[in-house]
C-alpha cells in the first residue's frame, strides 16, 4: 500500500502579498516626486527673505525722507541716516543667503549667485532706488518677481 499525502498547502510563501508590494511602489513614487520640491524650499525662502529685506529697507528709506521733508535738515544728515539704515541689514544674514550693504551698493547672495544693486542717486539726494540688471540676472529676476507679487 502505498500512502502519498496530497498537501493543498502551497510549500512557497511569499513575503509580501501583491498589494503590499504595489502599495510600498506607490509611496516610493510619492516620495520620489516630493523630494525636489521640498530641496527647493530653502531657495525660496531666501529669494523671499531678500525681497522683503529690500521692501524693508525701501519703506525705512522712504520714512525718513517723508521725516526730512517735513522736517527739513542738511544733506550731510540725511546722507547719514540714509547710510545707517542700509549698514543696519547686514545683522540677519545667513552663508547661503545674504544682503548686505557695501561700497555704496547692496549686494544679494543667494545659493551661489549673487547680483550687485546700485543706489540712484547715489549722492541720496533725493529717495534712493535700488536698480539691478533685470535682463541679465537670474538672481535679480528672481528677487524682483517676489517683490513684485505683493
Amino acid at each position: 500500500m502505498n500512502r502519498h499525502k496530497f498537501s493543498t498547502k502551497s510549500t512557497t510563501k511569499s513575503a509580501f502579498s501583491t498589494i503590499e508590494l504595489v502599495f510600498v511602489i506607490a509611496l516610493l513614487g510619492v516620495l520620489i516626486l516630493a523630494i525636489p520640491s521640498s530641496l527647493h524650499l530653502r531657495e525660496k525662502s531666501c529669494y523671499a527673505t531678500l525681497a522683503s529685506s529690500l521692501s524693508n529697507l525701501q519703506e525705512r528709506l522712504s520714512l525718513l525722507y517723508t521725516d526730512f521733508t517735513l522736517h527739513p535738515k542738511p544733506l550731510s544728515a540725511m546722507r547719514e541716516s540714509s547710510l545707517a539704515i542700509l549698514s543696519s541689514i547686514n545683522a540677519s544674514n545667513t552663508p547661503n543667503c545674504a544682503l548686505e550693504f557695501a561700497k555704496n551698493r547692496l549686494v544679494a547672495r543667494a545659493n551661489r549667485q549673487s547680483v550687485a544693486f546700485s543706489i540712484e542717486p547715489n549722492d541720496f539726494s533725493e529717495q534712493p532706488a535700488f536698480k539691478c540688471n533685470f535682463t541679465t540676472s537670474p538672481l535679480c529676476r528672481k528677487i524682483l518677481e517676489r517683490t513684485k507679487i505683493r
